[in-house]
């Protein structure tokens, strides 16, 4: 130690340049660190959920969660998985295998075979599965509410409009991985059928839900080939505007009468059914969530949210307003002025 200490005493020069070396290093670090509130970890759990409306209890275990549990028994990683069936749902909670070097392999595979179309002999009736995958490094770091402006009224299909292309925008921002919406109603066709009507034409709701079902389909049939070609065959049936479903047909009979939907029930096209209000300044509004991805730096990517918002003129609105709700680089900006003026002082 005493030798160490005469060779730095002696060779100034050389201590010189260290300490100059260290801290262009030191500066250099902190101008280029990935810059993050909680630091990565990486939770081995997922969580499904299976929407079964109408459906008890022990219909959903039976039906839906029996048959998803029987897929996730298939997949090679998963230490154990427990559920829970309640009235219109059931949930299932997996824990992937400490063990498992590729954690994200796992995860890849639950999201690939558990799904409505890969598991057999599931009801119908299911309306969805939804999966969510428990990573902290996939967080909301920016929200913004997206309302009309107090002296315009506009509708909510154009307010939707407008959140669509913002949306679009958003997703093709550079760190940017989902967007998550609050108060947004999806499009929805809704058919009021006169009880009075329908009774007077003998037609059951059973019939309307199978005619429409019938008609609004489309399917593949497999292939034809020929010694110089091959082609496969589809059947489209699908409607190319929502609101032709009053033209569908419930019925024919013998003399040529045709019973419409249109006939029975009046087709309007409107909205789900709202979960959640959000409103701003007494007026309909959506939230955005902007989620960054993994590896993303969480300054760079709200940086790059706000030069999206101030600089692209194709968002700029007579008719809607953008509010900062929330904002995840403050906190982070405020602790890199502590650590900055730390060491400045040091």
């Amino acid at each position: 130690m005493q030798k160490m200490l005469e060779f730095f005493i002696s060779n100034k020069l050389l201590v010189n340049i260290l300490i100059v070396v260290v801290f262009i290093f030191g500066i250099y670090s902190f101008l280029h660190i990935q810059q993050d509130v909680m630091p990565s970890v990486d939770f081995d759990l997922m969580f499904i959920e299976v929407f079964y409306p109408g459906a008890s209890p022990s219909d959903v275990e039976v039906n839906a969660v029996v048959p998803i549990e029987r897929e996730i028994a298939k997949i090679t990683g998963i230490e154990e998985y427990t559920s829970l069936s309640i009235e219109n749902s059931g949930s299932i909670f997996i824990t992937i295998d400490s063990d498992v070097d590729d954690k994200q392999s796992v995860k890849d595979e639950v999201f690939r075979s558990i799904t409505l179309g890969n598991i057999p002999d599931l009801p119908s009736e299911i309306e969805d599965i939804r999966i969510v995958d428990r990573n902290p490094k996939l967080r909301e770091v920016y929200a913004i509410a997206v309302f009309p402006k107090d002296t315009i009224g506009v509708s909510e299909a154009e307010l939707y409009a407008y959140v669509d292309r913002l949306e679009d925008k958003l997703l093709k921002v550079t760190g940017v991985s989902d967007v998550k919406e609050t108060g947004y109603r999806d499009s929805e066709i809704h058919i009021n059928v006169n009880p009075n009507k329908a009774k007077r034409l003998q037609v059951s709701l059973n019939e309307i839900v199978q005619s429409i079902q019938t008609r609004n389909i489309r399917s593949t049939g497999g292939t034809i080939q020929s010694l110089y070609e091959e082609q496969s065959v589809v059947t489209i049936g699908q409607f190319d505007d929502p609101m032709d479903v009053g033209d569908v047909i419930i019925r024919s009979t013998f003399t040529g009468t045709r019973v419409r939907i249109k006939d029975i029930a009046h087709v309007e096209d409107g909205f789900e059914e709202e979960n959640v209000q959000v409103r701003v300044n007494k007026e309909k509004a959506v939230v955005l969530g902007i989620v960054k991805k993994a590896n993303a730096d969480i300054m760079t990517t709200v940086n790059n949210i706000k030069n999206l918002l101030k600089n692209d003129k194709e968002l700029a609105s007579e008719k809607f307003d953008i509010r900062v709700v929330s904002d995840g680089s403050l906190s982070i900006d405020a602790l890199l002025k502590v650590v900055e003026s730390n060491a400045i002082i040091g």
